[in-house]
């Protein structure tokens, strides 16, 4: 499944990735290029996370692009629902047009997206969150099911 949302994601972005047995999951590491946004050719090689977590029929994605001059632009493939959010007003008026899956993601969850990544697999420490979000919200963490928890014997 990893491999079939790569396939997807090549024609896009093109991390290096690393994997992290901590976190059981795949995560970019340095700069990430990308090659196209939607029909148009970019060749751009920016700043930004990409986590691709391993787990039973995992089908989630978090990207996250610094581009220059402080925008952003972050992409969710989370629970069959594509999530996107731009520090671009247009962008983000485009997105909440679209109907179907694909939805505006809360700016929240994009802060939160990358704290995580970046406490995760950076070791840092950013103490920017709402008072009503914490770390163990992450939404790319797999939630335990009750046979999740039977395994662990609770």
């Amino acid at each position: 499944k990893v491999k079939k949302a790569m396939n997807f994601l090549r024609p896009i972005v093109q991390p290096k990735l690393k994997w992290s047995d901590v976190e059981k999951a795949f995560y970019s590491e340095g700069k990430i290029t990308v090659s196209n946004l939607f029909k148009d050719d970019a060749d751009v090689t920016t700043g930004g996370y990409v986590e691709i977590p391993k787990y039973d029929n995992n089908k989630d994605i978090g990207i996250y692009l610094e581009v220059e001059n402080g925008h952003w632009y972050y992409i969710g493939f989370f629970e069959g629902r594509i999530k996107a959010r731009s520090s671009e007003s247009e962008f983000n008026t485009l997105v909440q047009s679209k109907k179907g899956k694909l939805v505006l993601a809360d700016s929240e969850e994009v802060q939160l997206f990358r704290v995580n990544f970046l406490r995760k697999y950076r070791g840092e420490v950013i103490d920017i969150l709402p008072d009503n979000l914490k770390i163990e919200d992450d939404p790319f963490k797999k939630k335990k099911t009750e046979e999740d928890e039977k395994k662990d014997g609770f």
